[in-house]
């Protein structure tokens, strides 16, 4: 949705922005962030500041993940890392479309 933003998405679902940036993306690492923003969600647009890409309607697919539950929000530890991503979080992902974001929230 034009305008929306990591941290108003996770604040609508009571989450913190930086876990649901890295539940997406296995990082939190800014450079890779936008690269996974362009590259795989589609990201054209590029924030206010023009340091980060911004959602909006125009991107395609324009999908970013979000958990079924707050268990799934887990960052994996450094011993753990090496596992990161293997598992039941993939299962559990649930898609939602920027532009359709509001209409997404209603239903739920």
């Amino acid at each position: 949705m034009d305008g929306d933003s990591w941290h108003g998405i996770a604040l609508r679902h009571a989450i913190d922005a930086d876990q649901l940036i890295f539940f997406n993306f296995h990082t939190n690492d800014a450079h890779e962030v936008n690269w996974y923003l362009r590259r795989h969600t589609g990201c054209k647009q590029l924030s206010s500041d023009s340091l980060n890409r911004a959602f909006s309607s125009i991107a395609e697919p324009g999908l970013i993940f979000l958990p079924m539950n707050k268990a799934d929000m887990r960052m994996p530890s450094a011993a753990g890392a090496a596992s990161a991503g293997k598992g039941s979080n993939k299962k559990v992902w649930d898609y939602i479309k920027h532009n359709s974001l509001q209409d997404k929230l209603k239903r739920s």
